[in-house]
């Protein structure tokens, strides 16, 4: 029969704690192709990357650390309300190809989720828009595109016109951008 130090245990259970706290509110390194172009378009510094976070991000799990990372994933699709992440480029572009040559135009692609449907005329192809340096600076051009509209003051309502121009919609949208950027330590609304 073993014996618990319930001292130990308590000491154990608040450093398990501590360490889940500080990976939930630790920070991130935005890549350079988001904050670059965050600087290009007079943005905050912060905002793109949180955006993609919260559209296509995902844990990767380094192979030989078993380390895990939150990060945007750049090959991504959504289609009907699912995500899909692929392993390159090309697996990205022919999924979304075969789901737009069968009519289904309302496919979000890259790592900041342009949809097809309403964002093609931004791009030569759907090659292009699989790209995500092209796509991250599409979503940063549709940013300014919204600032510029009536009734959208402050950061808040620009990111919730990102996802969706419905502010109810929106608003809630825009909230879970906030949440990430609080979480992750980034600086999207200054």
């Amino acid at each position: 029969m073993s014996h618990h130090n319930p001292l130990l245990l308590i000491i154990m259970m608040a450093l398990l704690y501590s360490n889940s706290v500080n990976a939930r509110s630790q920070s991130l390194a935005v890549p350079n192709v988001f904050s670059e172009t965050a600087l290009r378009f007079n943005l905050p510094s912060d905002l793109l990357y949180a955006i993609a976070l919260k559209e296509s991000g995902t844990t990767i799990i380094h192979s030989k650390t078993k380390q895990k990372r939150f990060q945007a994933w750049p090959w991504t699709m959504n289609y009907n309300k699912k995500g899909y992440f692929f392993k390159t480029r090309l697996e990205l572009y022919n999924a979304a190809q075969s789901l737009v040559n069968s009519g289904n135009r309302v496919v979000d692609v890259c790592p900041m989720q342009m949809n097809w449907r309403w964002h093609q005329k931004r791009f030569d192809d759907l090659w292009q828009a699989t790209n995500p340096k092209d796509c991250i600076q599409e979503a940063a051009n549709y940013l300014v595109e919204i600032s510029k509209m009536n009734n959208r003051n402050g950061w808040m309502s620009i990111v919730g016109g990102y996802h969706n121009l419905n502010r109810n919609i929106g608003n809630n949208y825009a909230n879970g951008v906030k949440r990430i950027c609080k979480q992750y330590q980034l600086n999207c609304f200054s």
